[in-house]
């Protein structure tokens, strides 16, 4: 019943701001409550596994969540600033527009296709997720976290403090630095390295290059250690061996039918 209460008192003060036309203080969202924001709110808190959504129209200068809660930047939200601690997720939708994004203790950050994000920092062994499509400036990993790369176009990619990160895939990557006791681990083929710069072949045949060093702004000569190549085999190829293998039992089975 209380948190009943909070929530159409959030509601109700968020509805009271639009029809003045200003921003609301704050709004503190608990206990398995989920509220929907279309306006101006700053700042607004997720607790107690509750969710926040921020919708079109929605203007955020700092969203933070807490204890299992989840938010969610959908299309026509812009948000300055979004926190995520013990064991959160930080959601961005397409259309969404979000200058930086924070994540500490085990906080699950996921940067869908069409989102557009200026910095990510993963803190505590927080895991990020990049989808092709997106649109990510910095992401910087810290403390054992984790990044998976699916795609995206992402300026600068910085790993430290035994951070691991996994690019199966990205439209466009411009610079890679892999700090002390991290992992980088690249899926493709035809890896060339050369004074600083990395190419080859990604698992769609698609071809790419960036810059891979060991800090920013030192050439390297040879490939900075924790960069490991994982070959993939190319997909003709394999298209055509299955369709073989798919055309030979048919013709063994027609053989005993017979």
């Amino acid at each position: 019943m209380k948190s009943q209460l909070r929530l159409i008192l959030s509601y109700l003060a968020i509805v009271s701001s639009m029809a003045h036309g200003t921003m609301l203080d704050s709004v503190i969202v608990s206990g398995n409550d989920t509220i929907i924001i279309d306006n101006r709110v700053s700042p607004v808190t997720a607790m107690d596994s509750s969710t926040i959504i921020a919708t079109n129209g929605a203007k955020i200068g700092r969203a933070e969540s807490y204890d299992t809660s989840s938010i969610y930047a959908n299309a026509g939200s812009d948000i300055a600033g979004l926190y995520g601690h013990n064991n959160t997720a930080i959601s961005t939708k397409q259309g969404s527009d979000v200058s930086w994004i924070y994540g500490y203790d085990n906080t699950s950050l996921s940067i869908e296709s069409g989102s557009d994000v200026s910095y990510i920092y993963g803190y505590d062994s927080t895991s990020i997720s990049v989808e092709s499509g997106s649109e990510v400036s910095y992401i910087y990993a810290f403390d054992d976290s984790t990044v998976r790369v699916f795609g995206g176009d992402i300026s600068y990619l910085d790993m430290s403090d035994h951070s691991t990160v996994d690019i199966f895939y990205v439209d466009d990557l411009s610079w890679l630095t892999v700090g002390d006791n991290s992992q980088v681990n690249i899926y493709g083929r035809e890896f060339e390295y050369s004074r600083g710069h990395l190419s080859g072949v990604w698992e769609n045949g698609e071809s790419f290059s960036f810059w891979a060093l060991k800090s920013l702004g030192v050439v390297e000569h040879s490939l900075p250690e924790g960069i490991v190549f994982h070959y993939v085999d190319e997909p003709t190829a394999m298209a055509v061996l299955a369709a073989g293998l798919l055309f030979l039992f048919q013709i063994n089975r027609k053989k005993r039918l017979i």
